[in-house]
């Protein structure tokens, strides 16, 4: 990736730590074989041409059906196969008013077969900027322009739309702006690394 000039606009990164992922109801949905191995398939995946199978980014809600709940101890959690980002209501009450879905922010519905689970929602962007590496690779899916990041070296943001967003959602995490992260002193959730800062860099990509 090129270089950039480092921006004054930064944002809190929060990753996914734990291991403890939420299965996927594989009864709730359709299924596919996937490396040798039968798969959910939500309505709201794609398989990009190499085979690759990710979250359709055009998507904007989305509502996931798990074979089980997310452990009680947990406030930030993800799907397995996909990495659907789900988040705990208490948490997200945090950061509830930076959500906009104008601005692409989508939460949606945990379900545990018929019953809605209320202590959790799912967290998605659509076509939210991704986070680039210096040293890392980039490839998009021709599907739906999900953009996948093999992140190495210097993590930061390169996209314009980005400088304005106090919060991004995208398959590397959460991000929160620094001013805002700052003024509410905002916790790390159970199950995220401790926040690290990404920059905006005008001119990098």
């Amino acid at each position: 990736m090129l270089d950039g000039r480092r921006s004054d606009t930064a944002w809190a990164w929060f990753a996914p730590q734990t291991s403890d992922c939420a299965p996927l109801d594989r009864r709730a949905y359709p299924s596919i074989e996937f490396l040798g191995r039968p798969i959910a398939w939500p309505d709201w995946a794609c398989r990009a041409p190499d085979g690759g199978i990710h979250i359709d980014a055009r998507r904007t809600r989305l509502d996931i059906h798990l074979a089980k709940e997310p452990k009680a101890k947990l406030e930030f959690t993800w799907t397995g196969n996909f990495g659907a980002r789900l988040v705990a209501r208490p948490w997200l009450s945090l950061i509830e008013d930076l959500i906009d879905e104008e601005d692409g922010i989508f939460t949606g519905e945990v379900l545990r077969g018929e019953r809605r689970v209320e202590a959790w929602t799912s967290l998605h962007g659509r076509l939210a900027p991704p986070l680039l590496s210096s040293d890392g690779q980039v490839k998009a899916c021709p599907i739906c322009g999900d953009v996948y990041s093999m992140l190495k070296g210097r993590t930061f943001f390169a996209s314009p739309a980005a400088r304005s967003k106090p919060l991004i959602v995208n398959r590397s995490g959460i991000f929160i702006r620094r001013d805002i992260f700052e003024q509410r002193e905002i916790p790390t959730p159970v199950g995220a690394f401790k926040p690290s800062w990404v920059w905006l860099e005008e001119g990098g990509g």
